[in-house]
Parts: C-alpha cells; sequence; structure tokens
C-alpha cells in the first residue's frame, strides 16, 4: 500500500456474474489523491458506518494491476461487500476509523 493516503470518491457501481462464479462488485471514480494496487485493504466509508474491503483487481486507461491519484478514472473490484452496500457518493479510503 502507497505511503499516501488513497482517497476515492465512488462515481458508479455495478456487479458482474461470470457463470459458476459468485457476484463481483466494481466501483469506479476519479483518485483524489493515493494509489490503489491489486490486494490493497481499504474501507468503504458510507454515511453511518464502514465496511473493510480487499481491492481484488484495479485498472486504469487498460493498464491493469494498479492506478494513483494522477489516473482520469479507474475502477476497481471489491472484495467483501454485496453490491446492495455500495452507493454512488461513498468513499473509498486506505485509512480505517481512526480517519
Amino acid at each position: 500500500m502507497s505511503a499516501i493516503r488513497f482517497v476515492m470518491v465512488i462515481e458508479d457501481v455495478f456487479s458482474i456474474k461470470a457463470s459458476g462464479q459468485a457476484e463481483k462488485v466494481v466501483v469506479t471514480g476519479k483518485p483524489s489523491s493515493g494509489a490503489v494496487r491489486v490486494a490493497d485493504e481499504l474501507f468503504l466509508k458510507r454515511a453511518h458506518d464502514l465496511i473493510k474491503v480487499t481491492a481484488i483487481g484495479v485498472e486504469s486507461f487498460n493498464k491493469p494491476g494498479e492506478a494513483d491519484g494522477g489516473s482520469i478514472g479507474i475502477g476497481i473490484m471489491l472484495r467483501g461487500v454485496a453490491r446492495s452496500d455500495v452507493s454512488v457518493g461513498d468513499t473509498l479510503d486506505s485509512f480505517g476509523p481512526e480517519a
């Protein structure tokens, strides 16, 4: 994980379901700071709580693997959350409850 705090407001959310596999949740947005890589643990900050999630896929401009605050827009596939738990306007943050 980057030493700089990763923060991204979620602009869109959708799910992907492949045959015989569990549903995957994908969020998109523009990072305001920091970088995110596959396997980074993040916190989904919602109106009244937060959920610990893991980035299992990251893509920026068809460059899989990582994305930073300089990216125009990125997509992050998440583990640890259901589609119904994520809303436009929620925030992904690399800092947890103490932040």
